[in-house]
């Protein structure tokens, strides 16, 4: 029979709870092969040697790590009025120029400790080995964590965003013309009108009369919140009769 080999999963395919629990049982591993790590005194003095360089090499490789974490971490709102908004951030130039710096020293240092001769004590290896599983564990739960720090920002301001657009949205539509014919089907309009959004509030559209136009009951709740291609390849429509009669009523779509 064959050796068994565990299957690998991506981090970033695992569940919240799963992530915690790996990190978890990371940590339990660690504790102890950092406490063999530290009581292993014999060996050749050449190993000892090596063990001593690979241990400062260790050390200076988890502070570049953590040098590069901070300045990640030390976002600037982005410029511009969208930026604002939004409540965007970007790693400023400068830190990104250092980051780039720190990275091409720790691929120094990863390949100094690689051709150290008869390499680190065995415990040693272990433990930053299972140092660095434990790292990425944190990378993920902290990639995670801003992730959802920045949904959760652009949903508060979509919502702000939508609730003044509806507002302004009831005031645009008895400004609207009264055009004859549902610009989407074509058929004759009655008398009960449905202003519609051409590109729709969920999607980020506007309440403009640029955007807004008269439709019938049919066509208001067909259309729903799809934008103006996706209801006209849905339901096979006219693309070119349809941009005519918009264009002919100053509409943009």
């Amino acid at each position: 029979m064959g050796k068994w080999k565990k299957s690998v999963i991506p981090l970033n395919r695992l569940s919240d709870a799963k992530l915690n629990l790996a990190r978890a049982e990371a940590w339990r591993r660690v504790v102890p092969l950092r406490d063999k790590s530290e009581a292993y005194a014999a060996g050749s003095s050449q190993r000892e040697a090596n063990a001593r360089e690979y241990d400062l090499l260790t050390r200076e490789l988890a502070a570049i790590e953590a040098t590069i974490h901070e300045l990640l971490s030390d976002r600037r709102p982005r410029m511009g009025a969208l930026g604002k908004f939004l409540g965007l951030t970007r790693v400023p130039p400068g830190a990104l120029s250092q980051i780039e710096v720190l990275k091409n020293r720790r691929s120094e240092l990863e390949a100094r400790q690689k051709n150290l001769h008869g390499g680190p004590p065995d415990p040693a290896r272990a433990f930053a080995t299972a140092m660095e599983r434990l790292l990425r564990f944190d990378r993920e739960i902290d990639r995670r964590k801003r992730k959802s720090e920045a949904l959760e920002s652009l949903r508060a301001a979509a919502a702000f965003a939508a609730a003044d657009t509806r507002k302004v949205a009831s005031s645009i539509k008895r400004k609207l013309e009264r055009q004859p014919l549902c610009p989407y089907c074509g058929y004759k309009l009655n008398e009960l009108l449905h202003a519609e959004h051409i590109y729709p509030v969920a999607k980020g559209g506007r309440s403009t009369r640029a955007n807004m136009v008269n439709v019938c009951e049919s066509c208001n709740a067909r259309k729903g919140k799809m934008t103006l291609t996706a209801f006209i390849k849905k339901y096979e429509l006219n693309r070119e009769a349809i941009e005519a009669r918009l264009t002919a009523l100053g509409k943009e779509f």
